[in-house]
């Protein structure tokens, strides 16, 4: 699939969290998300990590995280690539999270 958008274009993204730790006085994961975008193998922005909203419910329960960033309207055209990581807290091991990549195409 190729996704192609113009500068100034508003991305949007999400994913699926599957079995994030489960923090015992709360009851919910402590889950972090941040973008990062790269041009090549440029890295051009870096998001400050986000708290990943949790709703109400089972604590078992797949968890939605999604957000959105505007693309600078002075990038020039070329390839780009989207990294969306999310970093689990309270995982004892201390883990960079997990990552997810997702390629697009800037045209004017």
């Amino acid at each position: 699939m190729t996704r192609v958008f113009a500068p100034g274009a508003a991305l949007k993204y999400d994913c699926t969290v599957y079995g994030p730790q489960i923090d015992l006085q709360t009851g919910r994961p402590k889950l972090d998300m941040a973008v990062r975008l790269f041009r090549g193998p440029e890295q051009i922005y870096t998001g400050q990590p986000i708290a990943v909203v949790v709703a109400d419910g089972s604590s078992t329960a797949p968890i939605h995280a999604a957000g959105e960033i505007k693309l600078p309207a002075t990038l020039p055209p070329g390839g780009y690539a989207l990294e969306l990581k999310v970093h689990d807290r309270l995982e004892a091991k201390h883990s960079d999270g997990v990552a997810q990549w997702v390629d697009f195409t800037l045209v004017k």
